[in-house]
């Protein structure tokens, strides 16, 4: 597990310890996030709680016009 995911679970340890008010003051993580938080960990695991990628799933590709691709073809 990673350093974040170990401390989102000390965060949700503290949740049920504490309260949700409690947790938000100490933390300044809003309220939806933890319960997004809490229903990944009863999904999955802790595992669940790693971050994942964050690039995009469908990237930009250049687009070139031939002319602009053959002149510089032949000032090189």
């Amino acid at each position: 597990m990673s350093q974040s995911a170990n401390d989102k679970f000390k965060v949700l340890c503290f949740w049920d310890k504490h309260g949700l008010q409690a947790t938000i003051d100490a933390f300044g993580i809003t309220r939806r996030t933890l319960y997004y938080w809490r229903s990944k960990l009863k999904a999955d695991g802790k595992v669940a709680l790693n971050d994942k990628s964050r690039a995009p799933i469908v990237k930009r590709k250049r687009q070139w016009d031939v002319a602009i691709i053959d002149e510089i073809r032949y000032l090189r």
